[in-house]
């Protein structure tokens, strides 16, 4: 797992979330501003647990593994499920500023992989 990647697609993440919601805020709904950046937290929290549980759930053979920790990871996941259905039946925001702001840790991601690797060719490997 490339931790540095991961890091920086969650900060990276978070800072486009920001700056585009501060974009939004006089063009759009406000409802739609708090939905994108619920939904871009909502996805850095979830990649975050994610992480932690694979680093907490596969461990070395020998070394014992964290029970506690990782029933808590899976209760604060799903906790943040639960978070996002009650969020969208209730109609709290609007869905598509959800997937959007969901869609944007994706996003990130690409380009946080693409522009981290500039020695990227068609080349083959060097024996």
């Amino acid at each position: 797992m490339n931790a540095p990647i991961l890091k920086r697609t969650r900060l990276g993440t978070l800072a486009v979330a920001g700056l585009a919601s501060l974009a939004m805020m006089a063009r759009v709904d406000i409802r739609f501003v708090w939905g994108f950046l619920g939904a871009a937290v909502w996805s850095v929290l979830g990649l975050w647990a994610v992480e932690l549980l694979i680093r907490k759930g596969l461990v070395p053979p020998g070394e014992p593994r964290d029970g506690r920790a990782i029933v808590l990871l899976i209760g604060a996941k799903a906790a943040l499920y639960a978070v996002a259905i009650w969020t969208l039946l209730v109609e709290a925001v609007p869905p598509v500023s959800c997937l959007l702001g969901f869609s944007l840790l994706l996003i990130v991601l690409v380009v946080v992989a693409v522009v981290g690797k500039p020695t990227l060719s068609s080349r083959p490997p060097v024996e």
